[in-house]
């Protein structure tokens, strides 16, 4: 194991004084949280920024939830907090420059269930259990959904072509996220086949879709409502336990009979080695950051998304959690690492290959 780096006393009194706010340390006469002197000198403008690091495209749900939440930690820190957008390899080089960073409490990695399916698909080499969880803050179910022109009217009939037309149908995927797994589980229960098409988000699937590039792909309930050409596409089903209260009209998978469910659950991550101090305040503000008015109004009335907090000892618990599920369908689904952490099955290395996810009987 590395040795842990050591900060500065200077550098880690800046950082705390500046998270100081997210405690509620100092409040004014209305309640809420005020900068002390030393905190406004901590955040003077020579004090680095603190980075969110979101490895996917903007525009896409994960860019932005984290804009806005970013917007509500500095009010609640009262020091800059920007959005960097690193994209490519399914989210992994996002990943690995906050794996790489120094763990000072000022770069973050915005992240979802992507860092397990990438590690258990052999995208990456790395797990969340080589970050610091430092809270959930949302959840989305995912929403399938074609174009309003396709000959698909319902999720049954999209399963029965499927079956019958092997490998015709179009779902684009980001390989080694989580809009990988779901067409994976739903082909292992249904015995539909579909062949996966790659893009590197939210965005670019819908984009691909909308140009008959593909013929299905999925996305939260955020980027189909707020989409312009909303009106071109038509919603087959939601992954979710139930019916979302946005999408009334849509029937989750398991009214179809596909007992699958899929929720997006993005959260923030450190380095890990980043000291304990660090992380309690960086959980507090985030805490405080979700009870912000905007955000409560941009997060719920306009993208449509539950805000589901978790500190980090919960959250740690639900990723375990969700790490073994992951598992354990990864070797259902045939593209599970075998043995030792880092080595890339042989399914998991011919559907990087070829862009597939389940091997047929005769291979």
């Amino acid at each position: 194991m590395s040795e842990p780096v050591r900060l500065s006393r200077r550098r880690m009194l800046y950082l705390l004084a500046g998270l100081a706010a997210a405690s509620g340390c100092r409040h004014g006469v209305g309640g809420g949280p005020t900068v002390s002197r030393a905190g406004a000198e901590a955040v003077a403008p020579s004090e680095p920024a603190i980075t969110i690091v979101v490895p996917w495209a903007p525009g896409g749900a994960s860019d932005l939830l984290m804009r806005t939440t970013a917007d509500a930690l500095q009010r609640v820190l009262g020091q800059p907090v920007v959005v960097q957008n690193v994209t490519g390899a399914g989210g992994t080089i996002g990943a690995r420059q906050v794996l790489t960073a120094p763990p000072d409490g000022h770069t973050l990695l915005a992240a979802h269930e992507s860092l397990i399916t990438a590690y258990y698909t052999g995208i990456a080499v790395f797990s969340w259990r080589d970050f610091e969880p430092v809270a959930l803050l949302f959840s989305s179910p995912e929403v399938i959904v074609t174009r309003a022109t396709a000959p698909w009217r319902t999720f049954d009939a999209l399963i029965g072509y499927a079956r019958q037309q092997p490998d015709v149908v179009r779902w684009g995927a980001t390989f080694g996220s989580t809009s990988h797994f779901l067409p994976s589980e739903i082909m292992y229960r249904t015995g539909a086949r579909f062949r996966l098409v790659g893009y590197e988000g939210i965005v670019e699937r819908l984009n691909a879709l909308l140009a008959e590039q593909i013929d299905v792909a999925t996305c939260p309930a955020a980027n189909l409502l707020q989409l312009p050409q909303a009106e071109q596409l038509r919603a087959l089903a939601i992954a979710g336990v139930e019916r979302d209260q946005t999408l009334t009209d849509v029937p989750t998978l398991r009214e179809y009979g596909v007992d699958v469910t899929f929720t997006t659950n993005r959260g923030l991550f450190a380095p890990r080695g980043t000291p304990e101090a660090v992380l309690q305040r960086l959980e507090q503000a985030v805490e405080r950051a979700l009870g912000d008015p905007e955000l409560l109004q941009r997060v719920q009335g306009e993208l449509h998304t539950h805000i589901h907090f978790l500190r980090r000892a919960e959250y740690r618990a639900q990723l375990e959690r969700w790490d073994s599920t992951t598992h354990l369908l990864a070797e259902q689904i045939g593209f599970a690492r075998a043995g030792r952490r880092g080595h890339v099955g042989r399914a998991g290395r011919a559907s990087q290959r070829e862009g597939r996810c389940c091997p047929t009987e005769s291979e």
